[in-house]
């Protein structure tokens, strides 16, 4: 016991007031009558109970206690516990039932000394004893699952975690990282080990990990559909793997593995018919092998929308070049009507890139309704290649031939029968105009289709005149005489020239750095829509009526559990939005019933976010538009949810991440079969903590000291007015 002071003002200034009020009633009590040395005595006694409360005197009394501790035991119930890789080919789980068992006198000789909480995880914490479940989890969350028991716990003194487990994490919290939090509370981690660190032969698996395929795709054209197979067991042996539209097989290969645990990524293509038009679902299958621990996952699909009837276009460039080219794709890839295939026929050495066999075929085909001439020189196709280029024009064909150092005169074009299709008259003389070239639509180019960006000719000049300068341009010696001249320089040289040939129709462009124009939102919606009525002026569709509800979902393929984006626009046949229409969605899943989607008008479009992908299965957004009375009709698009167990994709123990974990806060790593010792071991050691328990009795904070003040205030009254005292 021990005596505390906290005085109200600092002990001296106490000690000081008290001493003068002390004197002062000396001083009005001099005089020594009986009855006055009573009355100081009394006030003396009052002052002296003030300086007592003043000086706040407290007692101390210190006990100290053992404050039992709590151990908390983590078991893996994930579905890779029951591969069979332990001791006499016994499961990672019934390896740990067994030890379990086998330390039943350990854990009560432990329970005397600690409480003991046990938990199963997966992807989710279970308080339970380790009993005869089975291993079934689809997600092993070692980080989650510590960080929830702890939790659990708040308030109890944690002596340590055991975990057992395989160390095969496929999710949530970085086990790393909460070891390190753990280390900073002083919490152990005693970590134990099962299975095997490498592939054994009694481990043989495929795993379809990953397919790749173009969400969109036109009917006829060749299709390049990617998977990635993870594999163990099967090293040197060719296994079979193939490709299906729809559950029909269109194309196979042979895969082969070099070591266990390899990824191997192979390449199937497939023609959709015209039959196929509609969402599609692309299915990369390996067909069951002999010794196969895991079938269910042979096999991954996605789908892929399949269009009939849109505008093949075929892009050639002379060299590898990089601005133009991939500008021009984006402003085409939010066209789903347009189709647009890219051809360079030298790569950025300037080397033969195989493409010239390759442009032979296409050009053949009869694939494609535009073509477009980008920096490529004549000499690069061989005659009968420019006579089929231009017999296609004269057959209903579109040609765009750009601007460049390799086009037009320059790339020696006005001797080959392309030219007589141009719309202007090229020789070799010509040259290459450098510096900026700003581009300006004549009267009758602001109200052509192609460059008619507003339906306003006022507005559609005010856009044209904020767009920036070409870089540079090509130069004709002259128009041909039915020609029609769409668009000048600031100087009147010409730079976009339109007429017919046969059947097909011709542009002269003599620029090839529209790219320059796409600076803020109005200039990427001018280059967008100056590229796609260009495309389908030469594609004769440039009188197309109606309206298209488009659907954009920013992936075919999710995981159990993830979000799905999805956009909607409705637009005008010529790509320009319809803000007045209004639109709206539901999407089927696989139980067969129908989920309202909620659609946020942002801008002329919508957005929406599906988060109910609770169901592994092809599910189906539904869209339905109306413009006042007039119903535009309904648009739908397919994707699938799979299952996401990652479980069964990594085969292999990761006791390294154990290791780790135990080092970094002072833990153990252990095998399993050390359990036993390791807990008799546990329970001989000093888990538990004294406790120091702190009571404090406040002496001037009581009924007594408030009670004798009144007592002696009330006395010297009484006394007062007893003897008639003032």
């Amino acid at each position: 016991m021990s005596v505390y002071l906290n005085p109200v003002w600092p002990w001296p200034l106490v000690l000081l007031a008290i001493a003068g009020l002390l004197a002062f009633s000396h001083w009005t009590y001099r005089r020594g009558t009986p009855a006055r040395r009573l009355l100081l005595t009394l006030r003396w006694l009052t002052i002296a109970l003030v300086g007592f409360v003043l000086l706040r005197p407290s007692l101390v009394f210190q006990t100290t206690s053992e404050e039992m501790s709590t151990l908390l035991i983590l078991a893996d119930k994930s579905e890779s516990m029951k591969l069979r890789d332990m001791v006499n080919s016994q499961s990672r789980w019934d390896m740990m039932q067994r030890m379990t068992q086998e330390s039943g006198e350990a854990f009560t000789a432990l329970l005397e000394k600690v409480n003991i909480r046990q938990f199963q995880f997966d992807g989710r914490l279970v308080e339970s004893i380790l009993a005869g479940e089975k291993p079934d989890g689809t997600q092993t969350t070692i980080g989650d699952a510590i960080v929830e028991a702890l939790q659990r716990s708040a308030g109890e003194r944690i002596a340590g975690v055991i975990v057992m487990t395989d160390g095969a994490n496929t999710g949530g919290l970085s086990p790393t990282t909460v070891a390190r939090q753990l280390k900073a509370q002083k919490i152990p981690v005693y970590a134990f080990g099962f299975g095997q660190e490498t592939v054994g032969e009694n481990m043989n698996n495929i795993a379809a990990t990953k397919i790749l395929a173009s969400p969109t795709v036109f009917a006829k054209n060749k299709m390049t559909v990617r998977g990635e197979f993870q594999g163990s067991g099967f090293v040197g042996k060719p296994v079979p793997v193939k490709l299906l539209l729809d559950g029909q097989e269109v194309d196979n290969s042979f895969i082969t593995y070099q070591r266990n645990n390899e990824t191997v990524l192979v390449d199937l293509t497939a023609i959709p018919k015209s039959t196929d038009a509609g969402d599609v679902k692309v299915t990369m299958q390996v067909d069951p092998q002999d010794g196969e621990l895991l079938t269910t996952d042979n096999t991954i699909s996605t789908y892929v929308t399949v269009r009939s009837g849109g505008i093949g276009v075929l892009a050639i460039e002379g060299k590898y070049r990089f601005w133009e080219p991939k500008f021009l794709r984006w402003a085409l890839d939010r066209s789903p009507d347009i189709e647009l295939s890219q051809l360079f026929l030298l790569d950025e050495a300037g080397r033969d890139a195989g493409a010239k066999g390759e442009l032979d075929r296409l050009l053949s085909s009869g694939d494609y309704d535009v073509y477009v001439l980008g920096d490529v020189s004549a000499n690069q196709f061989s005659d009968d290649q420019l006579r089929t280029l231009r017999k296609a024009v004269e057959e209903g064909a579109g040609l765009l031939m750009m601007g460049g150092y390799e086009s037009f005169g320059p790339g020696g074009w006005g001797a080959t029968p392309v030219s007589e299709a141009l719309p202007v008259q090229i020789n070799p003389a010509d040259v290459q105009r450098k510096g900026a070239v700003k581009m300006e639509p004549t009267a009758a180019g602001l109200r052509h289709f192609i460059l008619r960006l507003t339906s306003n000719e006022e507005s559609n000049r005010e856009i044209w005149a904020k767009l920036r300068p070409l870089d540079g341009s090509s130069t004709w010696s002259g128009e041909k005489p039915l020609a029609q001249l769409l668009a000048t320089s600031s100087d009147g040289k010409p730079l976009l020239v339109a007429q017919d040939y046969g059947a097909g129709r011709v542009l002269a462009f003599a620029g090839d750095t529209t790219w320059r124009w796409r600076r803020g939102a109005e200039g990427i919606a001018a280059h967008r829509k100056f590229w796609r009525q260009l495309i389908l002026w030469l594609a004769h569709k440039d009188d197309a009526t109606g309206s298209f509800i488009r659907v954009k979902l920013d992936r075919r393929r999710l995981a159990t559990g993830q979000k799905l984006s999805v956009d909607v626009s409705i637009e005008k046949a010529d790509g320009t939005p319809l803000p007045s229409a209004v639109a709206q969605a539901v999407v089927s899943i696989p139980d067969g019933s129908e989920v309202p989607l909620e659609l946020f008008k942002k801008g002329d479009a919508y957005q929406a976010t599906f988060w109910k992908s609770d169901q592994p299965g092809d599910y189906e957004v539904k869209v339905r538009a109306v413009d006042g009375k007039e119903d535009l009709g309904e648009t739908t698009v397919k994707f699938l949810v799979y299952d996401a167990n990652a479980e069964m994709q990594q085969l292999a123990a990761d006791h390294d991440l154990l290791r780790s974990m135990a080092e970094m806060t002072d833990g153990e790593f252990r095998n399993p079969e050390e359990l036993p010792r390791f807990l008799k071991s546990l329970a001989d050691r000093d888990l538990n903590q004294e406790v120091a328990q702190i009571t404090q009795i406040n002496l001037w904070d009581r009924w007594e000291t408030l009670l004798l003040f009144f007592l002696f205030l009330s006395l010297e009254w009484w006394i007062r007015k007893r003897r008639g005292l003032a």
